[in-house]
């Protein structure tokens, strides 16, 4: 995740996705995802500055993300760089579920989610979220959000919550599956996925950040 190579995604912009609205593009700018895109660090470090609007009364203390800091994470640039970062626990989101019966079903529900735990934002939510749930069970996105009115800053938020059932990921069935695909190596076969649907998953991290993919307090997996 270094300023070189960008911070935890890469840089192809945003992804197909809608509005809560159902625009299909967000109104407000993208986030930066190289923490070196960030603006320099003007004054004191000031950790009970909060977003503004509908967010201001929702957000948790602001994270200390220079304390943060893996060196199985970051790189050494990183380190530098970290204390540019601005980012809030989304209260709200944090323990909500997501009860789905596909994978295709995630952007949906999300989209509910969003309207019921944080009304009056035009929340834009991603199409695809299969990535990591072919190989982990588990949901993980990060997405452009509405700026921050404070700041003018364009924002991001961080979406990760675990499968609460157990998704046998060891099991004979499961590895054989995979092995079946692997020496097929196509890619027009979809990869067996570690979760069972219906599924419900729980939400751990929702972060609302000035960068793309802050990474804070989500479980390193790849």
């Amino acid at each position: 995740m270094s300023a070189g190579k960008g911070y935890g995604a890469s840089d192809t912009g945003t992804e197909p996705g809608q509005t809560i609205a159902g625009l299909p593009r967000p109104s407000w700018p993208e986030p930066p995802r190289r923490l070196d895109q960030l603006p320099s660090l003007t004054g004191v470090w000031d950790a009970e500055l909060r977003p503004g609007g509908p967010l201001s009364q929702l957000v948790g203390p602001r994270f200390a993300v220079q304390a943060t800091y893996d060196e199985d994470r970051h790189s050494d640039a990183d380190r530098e760089l970290l204390p540019r970062v601005k980012a809030w626990p989304v209260l709200p989101l944090i323990g909500a579920t997501l009860e789905v019966v596909s994978g295709d079903d995630i952007a949906v529900a999300m989209c509910l989610l969003l309207s019921k735990r944080i009304p009056g934002l035009d929340w834009w939510v991603p199409d695809h979220w299969s990535a990591a749930l072919v190989k982990y069970p588990i949901v993980h996105h990060c997405f452009s959000a509405p700026p921050n009115s404070i700041t003018g800053e364009a924002m991001a938020l961080e979406v990760f919550g675990t499968a609460e059932r157990d998704p046998e990921t060891r099991s004979i069935e499961w590895m054989e599956a995979r092995i079946r695909w692997w020496e097929r190596s196509s890619p027009h076969v979809e990869q067996p996925s570690v979760v069972r649907f219906p599924a419900k998953f729980t939400i751990e991290v929702a972060t609302y950040a000035n960068v793309a993919y802050p990474g804070v307090r989500v479980p390193l997996y790849m």
